[in-house]
């Protein structure tokens, strides 16, 4: 009897899975809301600017009078948080686009850019492109995750105050990190690993006060680790193996709690000795152990350092 009970549970749990299953599947290219829920101004400002990134967004064009943007191919529209509405565009095609210059920017409800992996052929013109048509006051998410770019770092992502998400992982980026950057103070999250930036940390982004994961894993960074950055407190862990950071971990940073720099040996190597440590005989080096995390006790600051956050 507890058999056959058993199995008839079973089989009831089963279907409840793939009814679930089947529901999502038919929602998932639903939009979450329709292009009339956007205001007139709205509408329109959007409706130019993914008129003209259709190219890139669908493999056959766009019809020019399907004015409904939330059913187009890689175009998903959605309510925000806030309880406005934006658009989520995904860039599948290198193609050239044509920017329009009878925008106001200001009213484009594009919260979030992505680009597929591998989208975009080495030396593509098409990322300036679409940094240009980007609103500056709305977007939240850019992701170009893989995307095969090559390029310096835009100094001008600066002017996207509320970016949230900012995912550059595994392409080929290079130059340094922007001080202009210190203007997301709205970045939570960060993720930069698999490229070929290199110089330090800049001091300046101890304003990204939000960042609660950053990801520099191999790249080119050399120097230190920013003391400044002790004020960035929402920052659990920092992965920076396979770079070239030296020095071990700086005073401030023993006040933050949790972190967790995660790296390699060299990383705790005094940075004036490592060009002598590199030197002498594998077999003859002492390995220097990693400096703990030392916290001050509760409500102290830390003595001999002077940041103020």
């Amino acid at each position: 009897m507890r058999g056959a009970q058993g199995h008839h549970l079973s089989v009831f749990a089963a279907l409840v899975v793939v009814l679930a299953a089947t529901a999502a599947a038919a929602g998932a290219g639903l939009p979450a809301v329709a292009a009339d829920e956007f205001t007139e101004a709205q509408r329109i400002n959007t409706l130019r600017v993914l008129g003209a990134l259709s190219p890139a967004v669908a493999e056959k064009p766009v019809h020019a009078l399907n004015g409904d943007f939330c059913t187009w191919p890689g175009v998903t529209c959605h309510r925000l948080r806030s309880g406005g509405v934006g658009a989520e565009v995904t860039i599948t095609q290198d193609r050239f686009i044509h920017l329009p210059v009878d925008v106001q920017m200001s009213e484009v409800r594009i919260t979030s850019l992505k680009v597929r992996t591998r989208a975009l052929a080495e030396g593509s013109a098409l990322l300036s492109n679409l940094a240009k048509a980007m609103p500056s006051t709305t977007l939240i998410t850019l992701d170009f995750t893989g995307a095969n770019i090559t390029s310096e770092l835009p100094v001008t992502w600066g002017t996207f105050t509320n970016l949230q998400y900012l995912r550059l992982a595994n392409n080929h980026f290079y130059g340094t990190l922007p001080a202009a950057w210190s203007a997301l103070t709205s970045l939570t999250e960060f993720q930069l690993q698999g490229n070929d930036v290199s110089g330090t940390l800049p001091a300046s982004w101890s304003t990204m006060k939000r960042l609660h994961k950053v990801e520099l894993d191999n790249n080119a960074f050399t120097g230190t680790l920013p003391p400044s950055w002790w004020c960035m407190t929402s920052l659990p862990m920092l992965p920076i193996r396979g770079d070239g950071f030296c020095g071990g971990v700086a005073a401030p940073w023993t006040a933050l709690r949790g972190l967790v720099p995660t790296a390699d040996g060299a990383f705790h190597e005094a940075c004036g000795d490592r060009n002598r440590a590199s030197s002498i005989p594998a077999h003859r080096r002492r390995r220097r152990r990693p400096q703990r995390l030392l916290r001050p006790p509760a409500g102290q600051p830390l003595r001999g350092s002077r940041l103020r956050c």
